[in-house]
């Protein structure tokens, strides 16, 4: 029960609808960035809490290294992409995947530095939401418009 209780919490990333980041580390809420469009998800990576990444909407895929003080665009296949989602792989470091507006998943094995897709089966390739599954890293699902 605990197992897919964890698995659940997954599958749920944090998902924020404002312009910008905040956080609060002294009882003060303060802007982190990006300055980039609505954050759509925010994500840590599993192996480094300083390491985050968040998407935003018609922004990009962002990485932060310091706890979100600073924040680097992720180059992506296209720049045509639009990315909704971004999952790392909590069994493998440097292993994250996106979902995309109608070009589907794709997975990076070097923190977000090249990408391949990973679409074979995939009939619908608008890609809400990801999740990996934290036992087993070959389970990866994908929330479509089609279901």
């Amino acid at each position: 029960m605990i197992k897919l209780f964890m698995f659940l919490v997954a599958l749920f990333p944090l998902c924020l609808s404002s312009s910008v980041l905040w956080a609060q580390t002294t009882g003060v809420w303060t802007s982190i960035g990006p300055l980039a469009g609505t954050v759509l998800t925010l994500q840590h990576d599993p192996f480094d809490n300083r390491v985050l990444y968040a998407v935003t909407y018609f922004g990009g895929l962002y990485k932060s290294t310091d706890s979100g003080l600073t924040w680097s665009q992720l180059v992506l296949p296209s720049r045509q992409f639009l990315v909704y989602t971004v999952a790392p792989d909590s069994r493998n470091r440097g292993v994250i995947y996106i979902g995309t507006f109608d070009a589907g998943v794709y997975k990076s094995l070097d923190g977000g530095r090249t990408w391949t897709a990973k679409n074979q089966g995939l009939t619908d390739t608008t890609v809400q939401a990801l999740a990996i599954d934290p036992f087993d890293a070959k389970i990866v699902l994908a929330a479509t418009d089609a279901g």
